[in-house]
């Protein structure tokens, strides 16, 4: 670190801080956070007993939690990012109810928090990491937490979806059964509401380099 040109001059009226011996840091950003889920990552023998090891917790706060009570967890979770020196995160999923709290962030400044990019629910296939789900409350955690792609055409009206809640970026799950149409249609739709795109692969066989040219 060095100090800038003109360091000995400063605009008229302006005000000086002398913070003595402590580093000044620039805001965080963090690139992938959940703010609507405050997981507890179980132990590794735990995790393996069941198919959605790691992502169960997630799955069971949606079904445990009513929406109100996420949104102020949520709330609770950017203020601790903001006070930890986070002042922008991307909030990658699930469910739309992330857009709402970045509103109340950003526009009305009803909550303090960072500054929020949201992405509302994600894009996936079935079949995919979410499987062996509960059938008596299956359709519902799906309806309320993804946006399932079964062909081009419905990924395209997937990312209208979430436009519609005024996202900021689209978050899909690349799984082995996405079709390289599926992800072109995506990022072509996103890219056409001005949207970016972030990815997950969620096996390293979903890995595909056609996937990175969409």
């Amino acid at each position: 670190m060095a100090p800038c040109s003109g360091a000995g001059s400063r605009a008229r009226g302006a005000k000086i801080i002398d913070l003595g011996s402590a580093t000044l840091l620039p805001g965080l950003i963090d690139s992938h956070t959940h703010l609507l889920l405050d997981v507890i990552v179980p132990p590794e023998a735990e995790s393996a007993r069941h198919f959605n090891g790691d992502f169960a917790p997630g799955l069971l706060l949606a079904i445990v939690e009513s929406p109100s009570k996420r949104v102020l967890l949520g709330a609770q979770l950017a203020r601790e990012d903001l006070e930890s020196g986070f002042t922008t995160v991307r909030n990658l999923g699930h469910s739309g109810i992330d857009a709402m709290l970045r509103c109340e962030t950003r526009s009305m400044r009803r909550v303090t928090g960072p500054r929020i990019l949201a992405a509302a629910r994600k894009l996936t296939t079935p079949g995919s990491y979410i499987q062996s789900l509960n059938p008596a409350v299956a359709d519902a955690i799906k309806q309320q937490e993804f946006l399932m792609i079964t062909s081009p055409d419905i990924a395209r009206g997937a990312v209208r979806e979430n436009a519609f809640h005024n996202v900021d970026v689209i978050k899909v799950a690349i799984e082995d059964n996405l079709t390289q149409a599926e992800m072109t249609a995506i990022v072509e739709e996103a890219h056409r509401q001005g949207l970016k795109v972030a990815a997950m692969l969620s096996t390293r066989a979903a890995f595909k380099p056609q996937s990175m040219e969409a």
